[in-house]
């Protein structure tokens, strides 16, 4: 699929422009042929097609409140995307400081072991 965005032509934005009356789809104020702004309202990125019924009449105030909600949702999205990988790494680093701590508690276990098998040797062979 090409990155390059898609748009209407001229004949299906005008005949958009009239089944909304000559009125944003979104607001309602009076919009002309030159006012108007014809928004995808499935975007072609995912897939929306050039299509009357995907076609949105609106004016400029609302296709920028639109592309802001829908820029701020993307935000959003890879905010919370980035805290979940965050909470893993951060999980698998308390779950390896566990373990690590598990591991040195056991290690003193056999540090101790051995010091008291070599003071016993040692008592052993003096005695």
């Amino acid at each position: 699929m090409s990155l390059r965005k898609k748009s209407f032509s001229k004949k299906m934005k005008k005949r958009a422009l009239h089944r909304a009356n000559h009125r944003c789809e979104i607001c309602g104020c009076h919009v002309s042929m030159t006012t108007c702004e014809a928004h995808h309202i499935k975007p072609v990125s995912q897939g929306g097609q050039n299509s009357a019924v995907n076609l949105q009449i609106v004016c400029r105030p609302c296709h920028l409140k639109i592309h802001q909600t829908i820029d701020r949702r993307k935000k959003i999205k890879m905010i919370k995307t980035k805290n979940n990988q965050s909470d893993l790494v951060i999980n698998n680093l308390k779950n390896t400081f566990i373990g690590l701590a598990k591991f040195l508690e056991e290690l003193d276990k056999i540090s101790q072991l051995t010091k008291d098998a070599v003071n016993e040797l040692s008592n052993s062979l003096k005695g």
